[in-house]
Parts: structure tokens; sequence; C-alpha cells
């Protein structure tokens, strides 16, 4: 009886769920969205759901909140520089955030020396801090239907219940961002910067493709 209790209790939950944010919908391409958060999952198998909330994270607010001193920015590229290889050949060279694709993720192995420098992606990574993306809905409803889209498409993530709650909690702080889960860092070791797509298009793709 508790068990049945149990399951009723989780299905009309996930309905009111879903009558909630059937608005929600209507505003947004949540075709692009479910598209968006597949190709994560199968390029990223070992990911974790904070790497699925980052990349939308990213797309939504760009590298905004991380932006507190130029002068620190550049040192610490420096030493990301020193302390990591930067050819690999294991990662892209760059990628859209989330399902709009506002903005870029830069990985350092787009650096050359008569391309790309290290000042150039600092500078790009600076200047897209200050771009604002305009949504319909809040960044809260917007996770919640990423959330709804990955249990339809029943996607499978160690520790998901765990993440979600996590994050959950988070969100309640009003603390928003959130880095990399460990799994993530140690499979992928990703090294890259924020840049807005108006900016990587039109300065950094034609130096990449020549």
């Amino acid at each position: 009886m508790t068990t049945r209790k149990s399951f009723l209790r989780i299905l009309l939950l996930a309905i009111l769920l879903i009558v909630s944010l059937t608005p929600i919908r209507a505003q947004i391409d949540t075709s692009a969205m479910r598209q968006a958060i597949k190709l994560q999952v199968d390029h990223y198998p070992e990911l974790r759901l904070q790497d699925v909330y980052k990349t939308f994270y990213q797309d939504r607010f760009g590298p905004g909140h991380l932006i507190t001193d130029t002068a620190l920015v550049i040192q610490y590229l420096n030493k990301e520089l020193n302390d990591f290889p930067l050819w690999m050949e294991s990662v892209p060279a760059y990628e859209p955030t989330g399902f709009q694709g506002n903005f870029v993720r830069v990985y350092l192995s787009c650096l050359t020396v008569d391309g790309i420098s290290a000042r150039t992606l600092t500078d790009a990574f600076v200047r897209s801090s200050k771009v604002k993306i305009d949504m319909p809905i809040s960044w809260k409803e917007e996770w919640q239907l990423i959330l709804q889209i990955i249990e339809e498409e029943n996607l499978q993530m160690p520790d998901y219940e765990q993440d979600s709650t996590k994050i959950e909690e988070m969100l309640a702080t009003g603390d928003h961002a959130i880095t990399h889960s460990k799994n993530y860092k140690a499979h992928y070791d990703p090294h890259y910067r924020i840049v807005s797509r108006e900016i990587f298009e039109k300065e950094f793709l034609p130096l990449i493709k020549r």
C-alpha cells in the first residue's frame, strides 16, 4: 500500500509539473533544447547533471559571473597555459553553449602564435561578459523544462537524483553558477573560455578556418 501511494504521489507531481510547464513550452524552442541535451549526453557520456546545467547556464548568462578583475583573468589564463597541454586531439576547437548558441566555448587548443593569442582570447572573454541575453522565462523555469525533457527522454546519468536535489537547493539560495563535475573534469579535462557568438563568428572563426 505504501509503495502504491508513493508511486501515485510521484505520478501526480509529474502530471502537475507537465501542466505547469505547458505555457512555458510555447515560449521556448523545445526541439532545439531537446537536441542540445541529447548531443551533450552523446558527446560526453561521462557527464553528470551539473554539466548539462553548466552549458545551458553559460548560454543564458555567458561569462559575466566570472569577471571580477581583468588582470586576474589574464593571470589565470597564463597559469592554465603553463600547467596544461594545449594540443589535445580529444577536445573540439570550439562548441556552442546550450540550445541557442548565444555563446561559444573556445578551447585553449585554438591558440596559435600567428592567430588567436592568449591576449585576444582574454579580451574577447571580458567583452563577452557584458553581453546580456533576454529570455521570455526565468532561469528556474528554463531549468525545470530541461529536467522535464531529460526525464521524458529517459536519459541516464549517474547520481541524477542526488545532483538534481543539490541544484534545486542551490537555486533556492539564489546562487546559480556551478562548476563542471569532478567526473567531467577527470575524463575531458576542459580548458576553454566563453565568448559571445557574435564576437566568435566575426573575429575567431576566420582565424580557425584559415
